[in-house]
């Protein structure tokens, strides 16, 4: 890598700390508490992920999937050199990253050089996956809610596309942190720790903001961080044994600092299944 390459590494690194940290923190503030082993840790190691990808792309060592891709990545990338060519000091960016469209195209750079470093790809053409790579809130909360698992994130942005196609409501407020979190959590598939089954991801998208508009959920789900919600619609239980376990689940449990030790009284714990298995 040259000199120069290193120092437009360094120089985007920079930037994209600060204005995706800054995101976390208000996914962080927007949310109920995050447990606290992750407090210290969680956005530490998103600007150590950060800073790896930017070494990755200017040292062009990963295969190029698709041209459309290539081209856009790469175009963004030397529109943000062009823009910062001369910044000597840190307000210089704090300055850069406070204009709405600077920091969309930082971020949109973000997610889809990650899209191209893991080998996906995506339709760029897709109105809603367009629609997703111009809004500052929808590119930072993809950003900053947790890892993917293998980077799949074309699978994710594909997901939540998805679901933004089959509900207009899904662009704001809590149905867009719903959509993102299912979008990052399904993008690895979710299975069914009764049979094994795969969960289908947009069903239980729908089933959430279904159970969501009816009122059927703790005011607090509402409040969550999509980070927070990956936790409750990741659950191996398909959505008939959810409706189950809320029809019934015993009244003196149902308040949030109580329902985790429902179980105990609802199900009897055995040593060995009915087939003998332990």
């Amino acid at each position: 890598m040259t000199q120069l390459a290193r120092k437009m590494a360094l120089v985007h690194w920079i930037c994209l700390v600060l204005l995706v940290n800054l995101g976390a923190a208000r996914n962080y503030d927007e949310g109920a508490r995050i447990p606290e082993s992750y407090d210290d840790s969680w956005t530490n190691v998103l600007m150590m992920s950060i800073a790896r990808s930017h070494s990755d792309l200017l040292m062009d060592s990963k295969p190029v999937v698709n041209e459309r891709l290539t081209e856009t990545v790469d175009e963004l990338h030397q529109t943000i050199q062009d823009d910062i060519e001369g910044f000597t000091t840190l307000n210089d960016f704090k300055k850069y990253i406070g204009k709405s469209k600077n920091s969309v195209k930082l971020l949109k750079w973000e997610l889809l050089n990650n899209i191209r470093t893991a080998g996906q790809t995506i339709d760029l053409t897709n109105p809603y996956v367009a629609w997703i790579l111009s809004n500052r809130n929808a590119l930072e909360t993809l950003l900053t809610s947790g890892d993917v698992e293998n980077d799949r994130w074309g699978d994710a942005v594909r997901i939540v596309a998805q679901i933004l196609e089959q509900d207009s409501k899904a662009k704001q407020d809590w149905k867009l942190k719903l959509a993102i979190a299912i979008g990052l959590t399904f993008s690895t598939p979710v299975v069914s720790m009764a049979d094994g089954s795969e969960i289908d991801g947009l069903a239980r998208y729908h089933s959430y903001a279904k159970w969501g508009d009816e009122g059927l959920l703790f005011d607090a789900f509402y409040r969550l961080s999509a980070w927070q919600m990956r936790y409750v619609v990741g659950s191996w239980a398909k959505d008939e044994e959810l409706v189950w376990a809320r029809a019934n689940a015993l009244e003196e449990f149902r308040d949030p600092n109580k329902i985790g030790s429902v179980t105990h009284s609802m199900v009897e714990y055995k040593l060995y299944n009915d087939d003998g298995i332990s």
